[in-house]
């Protein structure tokens, strides 16, 4: 029945060990499982705990995620031995830039026409196209979303170049940008120096929260840290819109290195909770977004 086994999911979601931010994501699951199951049965005292114990659970993982990060270093910006080879002849500068697009191959033939439209662009600019079908990461036992894709990618690609152009397959050039570069306004070809940038996306403003359709991520120590950090988060379970939640937080964390290193109080990781569902197994996206603004303003 609906209350037996709410009941035996509640007691597993709160005795179940973890050391960690994926194996806490995991309890939490479980947790939202027991609440959205007791919540149709006569159990009123115990379902009107279930928010209380959800919250809960999603201020641990944020507690776990600031404990990771208090052992976390961000390296220096820029150092000449991890930078990719610049013989290449590829671009009319010393920088090697590729356009990364991954797509399942279940749906290579519905994006086909974007696809074909990021080639000709990345010819029109001289750079290298990279089109990534290989879904092993995302395939089962994995179960990951299938957004993860470009990003596991990313990582297996940015060794080979200076900086990747990491795309959507839903994501296209309108004719008014095509003979503009949008890695080098992104700052793809800027000398490698301390001022350079990392990581570049859109900008935006509030209430909306950031889109990593297109990024750039340059291969730098902290291009790769930034990478690292976001695929750190792969193995969190239900986060707001998959891998866009998880890309958010990142920069919030990355923005709270920054703070460290300026003698700051750095990022908490309070927003960290938001990524996860209530209790109800609704996400919060609003209740993120705000949450983000207030901590990006802070540090």
């Amino acid at each position: 029945c609906a209350e037996a086994c709410g009941l035996v999911l509640l007691l597993e979601g709160l005795s179940i060990p973890f050391d960690s931010v994926a194996a806490c994501s995991q309890t939490l699951l479980v947790l939202v499982r027991a609440s959205i199951r007791l919540s149709s049965t006569p159990l009123t005292s115990l379902v009107s705990r279930l928010e209380d114990f959800v919250n809960l659970r999603r201020t641990q993982c944020a507690e776990d995620r600031q404990a990771e990060l208090q052992n976390m270093h961000m390296p220096l910006a820029f150092d000449v031995s991890g930078s990719a080879s610049s013989s290449s002849t590829v671009t009319t500068s010393s920088q090697r830039v590729a356009i990364l697009v991954a797509a399942t191959p279940s749906v290579v033939e519905v994006y086909q026409p974007f696809l074909n439209l990021w080639r000709c662009y990345a010819w029109r600019h001289g750079f290298e196209f990279l089109l990534e079908t290989d879904d092993t990461e995302v395939r089962p036992p994995h179960r990951r979303a299938a957004n993860w894709l470009r990003w596991f990618a990313a990582k297996r690609h940015l060794p080979f170049f200076d900086s990747l152009l990491v795309v959507d397959p839903d994501e296209f050039v309108v004719p008014e940008c095509w003979n503009i570069s949008i890695p080098s306004v992104l700052g793809a070809l800027l000398p490698e120096e301390d001022t350079a940038p990392a990581v570049g996306m859109r900008d935006f403003g509030r209430p909306q929260t950031l889109n990593n359709g297109v990024a750039l991520i340059k291969n730098t120590p902290r291009g790769r840290f930034f990478l690292d950090l976001l695929l750190d988060k792969a193995a969190w379970m239900q986060t707001i819109e998959k891998d866009q939640g998880a890309f958010d937080e990142s920069v919030l964390e990355i923005l709270g290195f920054e703070a460290r290193a300026r003698g700051e109080v750095p990022y908490d990781s309070s927003c960290s909770r938001y990524l996860f569902p209530n209790y109800l197994g609704h996400h919060e996206i609003a209740r993120y977004a705000m949450c983000w603004w207030d901590a990006s303003e802070k540090h």
